[in-house]
């Protein structure tokens, strides 16, 4: 054990302890009157290990410091207070009584003279072994110089006969592998010849599967190709029949409510589909600005209110939902037009609809009457 004279440095350790020591405190402190067993730490490395009392070291602990100093022994009132002992970086250790973290009491030390008279021998001591050690190390030097130099010769001796048993059976490994070396040639050679009659057997194989699924797949490409020309003729020659059957039934109707003086004529034609497609559009650009009188101004007064609901409750709920959101995106897709009678006309649509807040498809079923010459929403049902 190393011991220090200097009790300021010993002063010093113990103050700068102490301030590390107060930095921090644990922040949540219970009142109590029993000691609890923790660990404390602070965020500059010290570390405690003892007794705790509302959050203060009491009893018996220890305590690490980052510099490798270290106390054990009593506590009071968070401080180092009765019997420890202090255990510095170097291994220092000073064992007495401590009082607010001060040590007030060190053990005493021994006498300059008497310490003199131990150091001398404890020294001529160390001497003594010193040189027995050393004549003993020179003995054991000589023998194990005697060991290995007989060792030495032993080893050379096997080793001599290893080598001699080595060139025997590498001379005999090595006539052995010619030997295989030649059968393995004849036999990789034997294979090359079968291999390579294999690969060409297998070639032509591959040649004439590949020719039998080309004519096939020529002779199905030709009998795909007549049957869809096939198709193509007959399907055109069911929509030509068709159009001619509406063309007619449009045409009869026409005559017949020319002949009554009730409806103007109304035949379906491509300009018609145009006008019906503008009329559409424009009820969704309507939606979309969200111009409210607008877009009710496309319905007719003879709407079918969806629900049982009344006109007026409708068109609030419309309204309502046309300037809630921030903004609204309609977009339309037209899949069939009917034109069912005299100035009344169906239109399958798939109507796509985006806001902020909500977005979906919908199938969509648009019945428009003729009106005063303007074409009004009559019917509006989802499918």
């Amino acid at each position: 054990m190393k011991v220090i004279h200097s009790l300021s440095i010993l002063a010093f350790m113990f103050a700068s302890h102490a301030i590390a020591q107060g930095v921090a405190q644990d922040s949540a402190i219970s009142e109590s009157n029993e000691i609890e067993i923790k660990t404390l730490e602070w965020p500059d490395g010290t570390r405690y290990e003892g007794g705790v009392l509302n959050g203060k070291k009491e009893g018996q602990g220890v305590i690490y410091w980052a510099d490798g100093s270290r106390f054990e022994g009593a506590f009071s009132n968070d401080l180092r207070n009765g019997p420890g002992a202090m255990t510095l970086p170097d291994g220092t250790v000073f064992t007495g009584i401590f009082s607010n973290n001060q040590i007030v009491v060190i053990e005493e030390l021994e006498p300059e003279n008497l310490r003199a008279e131990i150091e001398q021998v404890t020294r001529e001591e160390a001497e003594r072994e010193q040189a027995a050690l050393e004549l003993a190390a020179r003995e054991e030097a000589v023998r194990e110089e005697a060991e290995r130099e007989q060792a030495a010769l032993e080893l050379a001796a096997r080793e001599e006969a290893v080598r001699e048993e080595a060139e025997r059976e590498q001379a005999a490994q090595e006539l052995a592998a010619r030997e295989q070396a030649v059968r393995e040639e004849a036999e990789r050679e034997q294979a090359a010849l079968e291999l390579a009659a294999r690969e060409e057997a297998a070639r032509e194989e591959a040649e004439r599967e590949q020719a039998a699924q080309e004519l096939a797949a020529r002779e199905q490409a030709v009998r795909e190709e007549a049957e869809r020309e096939q198709a193509a003729l007959e399907l055109a020659a069911r929509e030509q029949a068709a159009r001619e059957e509406t063309e007619q039934a449009a045409l009869e109707l026409a005559v017949a409510a020319r002949d009554s003086g009730y409806f103007t004529a109304v035949v379906y034609t491509d300009e018609l589909e145009d006008e019906i497609v503008a009329v559409i559009d424009a009820w969704a650009r309507a939606w979309s600005a969200q111009n409210e009188s607008l877009y009710l101004s496309f319905y007719s007064d003879s709407f079918i209110v969806p629900g049982g609901m009344s006109r007026n409750a409708w068109e609030r709920e419309r309204s309502s939902r046309i300037n809630a959101p921030d903004f609204i995106q309609v977009d339309v897709g037209y899949a069939q037009f009917e034109l069912v009678s005299n100035g009344s006309i169906w239109v399958y649509l798939r109507q796509g609809y985006t806001s902020d807040s909500y977005s979906d498809f919908t199938n969509k079923k648009v019945q428009l009457d003729k009106e005063d010459g303007l074409w009004k929403i009559i019917l509006e049902e989802s499918l």
